[in-house]
């Protein structure tokens, strides 16, 4: 997303002309933003042998799916339906690693039959359990071929992904069989205007000395993988919603748009103060002098389906589009058309310019 004449640009395709040709709501995906980010993360780890595992449940559109796998990743599913996706989009299944938790023993079953790892957790087990764990598995002729570790989502402290991989090192010499280390996701993306990022190239540079260490330690080298999901594929995404209204409120202005709970569910789930802020645009005049302090209300009678609170903008008219930005993951997979609304559009931008309806 660019701005050229005062307008909102995708590629060479105004954000008015992609809204009347496609509708709104309407979700929008970037290629080339795509491969910026995931050649941001990779040029970050020189250590080798290294594999990015994409997460699928960010987003699992199938010609999504087919970029990744045309960049050379791996993909992280966490359900049978995110394995198939997987699978029709052209991976092969040593390119699948499943993380999961509660797992049905018919899921299990299923990956099992698929030959792929299994790691279902619910936060992992416990350090003093690893000894029974591998004596159990001596005993039932099982080879444990990998670690991995998961922190939770939108961490932006790369302290904390040093610790843990300092913690599964210490455990790479009980394990004989053991092949890959993955220190799994989370990776935090900036939910505000600023300037602060992810620092994957700090976080590479200390698990290159580190996976070295560990491999040295046991005559052979060790795999290390990461599952990044939001990282790679938030900032590709933009969300175009039609204002509907704009209502004078006691003390402060609300603006009505075509947008909400059933369509973007990430402010009211996540809250639209925390980790469910997004930054809002105006596709015209997105420079212009801000006018004023407006809420975003959706289109649904939920209280608290609200967009953006608060929000600096140049003054909003009926007719407008807003542009909701890092909505690449975790917004049309969460979609549910709640209540009975229908389902927004997706549209793909190649870099060549060709648009793709997803």
């Amino acid at each position: 997303m660019i701005i050229r004449n005062n307008t909102l640009y995708f590629g060479v395709y105004n954000a008015y002309e992609l809204a009347e040709r496609y509708g709104t709501p309407l979700y929008i995906y970037e290629e080339s933003v795509i491969h910026d980010l995931y050649q941001q993360i990779k040029s970050s780890f020189a250590y080798t042998p290294f594999q990015i595992h994409y997460a699928v449940m960010a987003n699992n559109r199938h010609e999504i799916l087919r970029i990744f796998k045309q960049f050379g990743a791996s993909v992280q599913v966490n359900s049978p339906k995110e394995l198939h996706e997987a699978l029709r989009a052209g991976f092969d299944t040593s390119k699948v690693s499943v993380t999961t938790t509660n797992i049905s023993m018919h899921d299990l079953a299923l990956y099992v039959r698929y030959s792929l790892d299994h790691k279902g957790n619910r936060v992992g087990v416990m350090k003093r359990d690893i000894d029974n764990i591998v004596a159990h598995a001596r005993t039932y002729g099982v080879a444990l071929t990998s670690l991995c570790g998961y922190l939770g989502t939108n961490i932006m402290e790369v302290r904390l992904f040093i610790r843990m991989a300092e913690c599964l090192a210490t455990l790479i010499p009980l394990l004989p069989d053991i092949h890959s280390v993955n220190i799994g996701g989370g990776f935090g993306v900036t939910t505000r205007d600023d300037k602060r990022e992810f620092d994957f190239r700090t976080l590479g540079a200390h698990l290159k000395r580190l996976m070295e260490r560990a491999s040295r330690s046991v005559g052979r080298k060790i795999q290390l993988k990461i599952e990044p999901g939001r990282t790679l594929i938030a900032k590709a995404g933009t969300l175009l919603s039609t204002v509907t209204n704009v209502k004078a409120m006691e003390g402060w202005t609300q603006v009505g748009c075509d947008g909400g709970f059933g369509i973007f569910a990430r402010p009211y789930v996540y809250g639209w103060r925390g980790d469910g802020y997004h930054p809002i645009l105006l596709a015209r005049n997105p420079r212009g002098k801000n006018h004023g302090r407006y809420t975003i209300g959706a289109n649904t009678v939920l209280q608290n389906d609200i967009m953006g609170e608060d929000r600096q903008l140049p003054r909003v008219q009926e007719g407008d589009i807003l542009a909701i930005k890092n909505v690449g993951a975790y917004g049309a997979v969460m979609t549910s058309g709640f209540p009975g609304k229908n389902l927004p559009n997706e549209i793909l931008i190649k870099k060549g310019g060709k648009i793709i309806k997803l």
